[in-house]
C-alpha cells in the first residue's frame, strides 16, 4: 500500500475525491488531507508520501512549490497535479518536476482514478527497480575486491541527492 497525501483548498473537491475513491482497491492507504500547501508540507515531513495529489493554486503554499519540498524529502514521490488553470507556466513547472500528470477541474473521478492507477503502477516499477539494485549492491559489496566506482553509482541511483562516498557506512535500512 501507499501512501497518499492530497492538498486541496477547495473543501469539496477534497472531501468529494477523498470519499469518491476506492482507496484500498487503488493500493492507496492511508490517504492524508491538508487545506494548503504548508500544511501538507508539514504532514510529508512526517510522513513522507509516495504518491502526491496537489492543486497548483493554494494559500500559503502553491502546489508547484509544495511538489519541489516533497520531491526532495522523497525523490520517489509520484506527482498529481490538479488545477482549472491550464496556464503554459503550471504545465511546464508540472513536467520539468517529472509529474504523471495534469487533473483537470472540476475533477472527474473516473479520470482521476484512471491517473491515481499510473501512480501506483510508477510507484510499483520503481520498488522494482531499487529491490534490483539493492541486490546489486549487496553483491557488490559481498565481493573480496569491491569496485568502489560500481558500488557508488549504485547507491546514487537508490539514494538521489545523499553522498556516495564509501566511508559513509551503507544504511540497509534505507527505502
Amino acid at each position: 500500500m501507499y501512501r497518499l497525501m492530497l492538498a486541496d483548498d477547495e473543501r469539496a473537491t477534497r472531501e468529494g475525491i477523498l470519499s469518491g475513491m476506492n482507496w484500498r482497491k487503488l493500493g492507496i492507504a492511508p490517504v492524508d488531507a491538508a487545506t494548503n500547501g504548508l500544511d501538507a508540507l508539514e504532514q510529508a515531513e512526517r510522513n513522507a508520501p509516495d504518491i502526491l495529489l496537489t492543486d497548483i493554486k493554494m494559500p500559503k503554499m502553491n502546489g508547484i512549490e509544495l511538489a519541489k519540498q516533497i520531491r526532495q524529502l522523497n525523490p520517489y514521490c509520484s506527482l498529481l497535479i490538479i488545477s482549472g488553470y491550464p496556464e503554459k507556466g503550471i504545465l511546464r513547472s508540472a513536467i520539468q518536476l517529472r509529474a504523471i500528470n495534469f487533473v483537470d477541474k472540476p475533477v472527474e473521478l473516473p479520470q482521476l482514478d484512471e491517473q491515481l492507477q499510473l501512480a501506483v503502477a510508477e510507484q510499483d516499477s520503481m520498488h522494482e527497480r531499487r529491490d534490483l539494485l539493492r541486490d546489486e549492491l549487496g553483491f557488490l559489496l559481498s565481493q573480496k575486491v569491491a569496485d568502489a566506482g560500481k558500488i557508488n553509482a549504485l547507491k546514487a541511483k537508490l539514494y538521489p541527492g545523499e553522498t556516495t562516498d564509501l566511508q559513509r557506512p551503507f544504511a540497509a535500512s534505507h527505502s
